[in-house]
């Protein structure tokens, strides 16, 4: 939810994917997640493979692996390793 005086989660996530194969997509990926009322952020970007394992028009099963690079609010470079 949005942020208040209890505290709220916003993350926005957007990406583009393109697939090299039938089963295996490349996936570019931006981060944005804010932890509030006086939480944390986080911003960043990343990397990753994908293997779709089933793939229907309405179902996809699938596993990935990459990485992302950011920062938080408190100036921290963080590489995360998914």
């Amino acid at each position: 939810g949005w942020g208040n005086a209890i505290g709220g989660y916003l993350r926005a996530t957007p990406y583009a994917q393109y697939f090299l194969k039938d089963n295996l997509a490349l996936r570019l990926e931006g981060r944005y997640n804010y932890n509030g009322p006086n939480g944390n952020q986080y911003a960043g970007a990343g990397l990753l493979a994908q293997y779709h394992f089933l793939r229907t028009s309405r179902l996809s099963v699938y596993g990935q692996a990459g990485y992302f690079y950011g920062r938080s609010d408190y100036g921290v470079y963080r590489l995360v390793q998914e």
